[in-house]
């Protein structure tokens, strides 16, 4: 094959890459580990998270999808993230699921730092406890 047919086969790799849909995507194995069932209605939850990463000096941007509040940014080394919050499905008004989501690889103490700031959620009976 010569370099430019080569070539053009490359781009057409790469521009298919670009088109697969995010189900197809194989993203973090341990999705559990970084999920959290905590208190509070998303609104409340999304502002706590936002707080603690402007107190860490952290710029995150917010943005609301349906039922679903995003706050994504970069870390000061360079890593990106997005925490998701969103109603837990049993009890939306009243408790919410935090979940973090790297571009990269995962960043243990960021999470520690974002779990510090939630909430507790105690265990109701017969529920199982959600994330570390």
């Amino acid at each position: 094959m010569s370099r430019p047919e080569m070539l053009w086969a490359s781009l057409v790799l790469i521009a298919a890459g670009g088109c697969i849909h995010d189900s197809f995507l194989n993203y973090s194995t341990n999705k559990a580990k970084y999920t959290r069932l905590v208190d509070g209605a998303p609104g409340l939850v999304s502002t706590m998270v936002e707080e603690g990463f402007s107190s860490a000096g952290v710029t995150v941007l917010l943005k609301r999808h349906e039922h679903e509040i995003r706050l994504a940014g970069q870390t000061k080394s360079g890593q990106v993230f997005c925490v998701y919050v969103r109603p837990d499905k049993a009890s939306p008004s009243s408790k919410s699921t935090v979940t973090i989501k790297w571009d990269r690889q995962s960043d243990e103490q960021l999470w520690d730092s974002v779990l510090e700031r939630l909430p507790p959620c105690a265990p109701e009976e017969g529920d199982s406890p959600k994330g570390t």
